[in-house]
């Protein structure tokens, strides 16, 4: 699943924007932390307390849905 970050989410930690903006639960959230290539910011392996900026490339190691598709 691949997110552009928009100006919204600007300055937001990648942990909140994860669980409030995207909701993701907390077993999904650690299950993506623990593969080496489950969270990239930008194509660069971050931890969740990234701090997002705007045009930023967030790739999840998540199925995409029609329905996911960038919603942010």
């Amino acid at each position: 699943m691949d997110i552009v970050i928009e100006k919204k989410s600007h300055g937001k930690l990648l942990r909140d924007f994860l669980r409030y903006d995207v909701g993701l639960s907390r077993a999904l959230l650690v299950k993506l932390k623990k593969d080496e290539r489950g969270i990239l910011l930008n194509g660069e392996h971050v931890t969740v307390r990234a701090v997002l900026s705007e045009g930023d490339l967030l790739t999840l190691a998540l199925e995409d849905n029609e329905e996911d598709e960038n919603p942010y």
